[in-house]
């Protein structure tokens, strides 16, 4: 059997092999990629943190990584689709999901939490690494962030079903609208910027010479999409917006690599 040459990572839709997929579909994908892929990184990142006495940089960069970043991403995913998308269809006459909207609530609590917790475990590691109750507060962050995960996990599979049979009803029209609608709300969101290059990073394309993907992933979707999304951008996003999202998102990358 030929080896793959896409890797999807949804539970809920089924991987092509040619690396196409409808626009329905597709819009789901673009940022549910890009976020099951970066926790899955922070899962490898904090599964290494072993040795904090000796290697107290890595508590460090991964804290960056989490505060900055990663749970800014979160909270400003579920806000675009509670404060764009969500209002856009409903306006349209869609009923909404119930259960995936107000999955969002707990999802973030959660986060907030672990933000505070890496928070105090920085504070005790910048004065003394060694310290044990660091490395105790950092096993209940990896099994708090692990179960995090698996409930992200399952409500991104849930969106990946209830929310495409909406998308193909009201059409393409709509779905580029709402998606124009979320470029102009994400822009005055610094963390939009970093977010944006892990979702390109994700399917592949390749930026100012950039090699897109980690040493040994898969992109998720084909040349063809990657060109066709791409040409969906406003010109400007292009050539003047997605190099610098892609310089942001690299930067954050090389913290927990």
């Amino acid at each position: 059997m030929a080896t793959p040459r896409y890797h999807l990572t949804s539970k809920a839709v089924p991987a092509s092999e040619n690396g196409n997929y409808a626009f329905h579909l597709r819009e789901f994908l673009l940022p549910h990629e890009a976020l099951r892929r970066e926790m899955d990184r922070a899962k490898r990142a904090l599964s290494n943190m072993t040795n904090i006495a000796g290697e107290p940089w890595k508590v460090e960069a991964f804290g960056k990584w989490f505060i900055e970043y990663f749970a800014p991403a979160v909270h400003e995913h579920h806000d675009m689709e509670e404060k764009v998308v969500g209002p856009f269809y409903q306006n349209l006459g869609a009923q909404l999901p119930p259960k995936t909207m107000a999955a969002h609530g707990p999802l973030v609590e959660q986060l907030d939490g672990m933000v505070k917790k890496i928070h105090e475990i920085r504070r005790v590691v910048r004065v003394d690494p060694a310290n044990r109750t660091a490395a105790v507060s950092l096993e209940s962050l990896r099994e708090e962030f692990n179960g995090f995960v698996t409930i992200m996990e399952d409500h991104l599979a849930e969106e990946e079903t209830d929310w495409p049979p909406i998308y193909l009803q009201y059409g393409k029209q709509k779905a580029d609208e709402v998606l124009q609608q979320i470029l102009k709300a994400g822009s005055a969101h610094p963390v939009f910027a970093i977010f944006a290059g892990a979702v390109f990073n994700s399917m592949g394309v390749k930026v100012g010479g950039v090699e897109p993907c980690y040493p040994g992933e898969k992109a998720w979707a084909s040349h063809e999409l990657q060109q066709e999304v791409l040409h969906e951008m406003p010109f400007p996003v292009r050539v003047m917006l997605l190099p610098s999202w892609n310089r942001q998102f690299q930067r954050y990358k090389a913290l927990i690599f």
